[in-house]
């Protein structure tokens, strides 16, 4: 499940506070213990050289959420660069069906998008609101305006449908934001589906303490960037709770004084199950630039886990995001060793 949102990555807790950037000059130790709350082992196993990873409490009862903490040798430049390469990136991390999205997107972004295993004829009669891939109601009637699912080729002419309204779909991202994408669910209510994302960020108070204009534009974008910000974007489709899941993603990456960074994995579509994912870091490196610390946080939302029903499905996701977080730092540790 990580690997949807497997980008590196910091402190997300639970009123937003308008202060600058202390993340521009707190310690690594100082962030995992006054401000996530890891006890004194803890952050001594994380100045020692092991991977730290664990669940933190959730803000909403279809929440999870783990933080995760390195120190490895390395220069972070190279980190850096590398996520500006985000398919090679995601491809080294061990996702296979991930693809580079260009600005603005296009059809051909997605030319290698996997969809074999899409069962396309529940399409056909899907309606609005009951359909197994959520998708806004427009897109969904043209699927079925424009699809003759009793056509040989129909497999095909659903395939490439996908792939155009995807490019429309990340394009109109890219050019007005959430509220743009939530036009296309609702012209209506347009910040009706942003409202899981802003809802979890807004709570995330520890990240908007630590680094306001940052967070600020991870909800406001594209309006109001703050200086020295990059954007990438790209798609993915993972097994999310167990099921392919297509989702997309806007990269974020700020660089601070003293060669810090902070970087942000915003999913802004998927296409069942998750209705709101982040993961936001810092890397803070050594003044000579051989080691860094990468403090890491994950959260994300889905109504599966939410009330009774879904505890036990909770645990298992939280237990695999926790692994996987762990798994995935390691894996950062090891390469930037190379």
């Amino acid at each position: 499940m990580l690997r949807a949102f497997a980008v590196a990555a910091l402190f997300l807790g639970t009123s937003v506070v308008t202060r600058a950037q202390p993340a521009a000059t707190l310690t690594a130790e100082a962030l995992l213990s006054d401000r996530l709350g890891l006890s004194s082992a803890e952050v001594a196993r994380f100045a020692a050289g092991e991977v730290i990873s664990r669940s933190v409490p959730e803000t909403a009862d279809n929440e999870i959420a783990a933080v995760g903490a390195l120190r490895g040798a390395g220069n972070v430049k190279r980190l850096v660069a590398w996520l500006r390469d985000i398919e090679s990136f995601m491809r080294a991390a061990g996702t296979q069906n991930v693809g580079a999205i260009k600005a603005p997107a296009t059809a051909a972004d997605f030319a290698r998008l996997n969809l074999d295993d899409v069962d396309f004829a529940d399409l056909a009669s899907c309606r609005p609101g009951r359909c197994v891939v959520r998708m806004p109601a427009a897109y969904l009637q043209r699927f079925q305006k424009e699809v003759n699912f009793k056509a040989p080729d129909a497999r095909a002419q659903a395939a490439a449908l996908t792939r155009t309204l995807v490019a429309e779909y990340v394009a109109a991202y890219q050019k007005g934001g959430d509220a743009a994408v939530g036009a296309l669910h609702d012209p209506s209510a347009p910040d009706q589906s942003a409202n899981q994302f802003r809802d979890m960020l807004r709570r995330s108070t520890k990240a908007w303490d630590l680094a306001f204009p940052f967070v600020s534009y991870l909800e406001t974008y594209p309006a109001a960037a703050p200086a020295r910000i990059d954007s990438r974007f790209y798609w993915t489709r993972d097994a999310a709770i167990r099921k392919p899941t297509l989702t997309l993603h806007h990269v974020v990456l700020e660089e601070l004084q003293g060669g810090r960074v902070l970087l942000a994995d915003k999913q802004f579509y998927a296409s069942r199950d998750l209705d709101a994912a982040l993961m936001i870091a810092l890397a803070i490196p050594t003044s000579d630039y051989k080691r860094f610390d990468l403090i890491v946080a994950v959260k994300a939302r889905a109504g599966a886990i939410s009330g009774v029903t879904g505890r036990v499905l909770r645990g298992r996701i939280e237990n695999e995001m926790t692994e996987g977080l762990r798994t995935y730092l390691e894996w950062v540790r090891d390469s930037m060793k190379l």
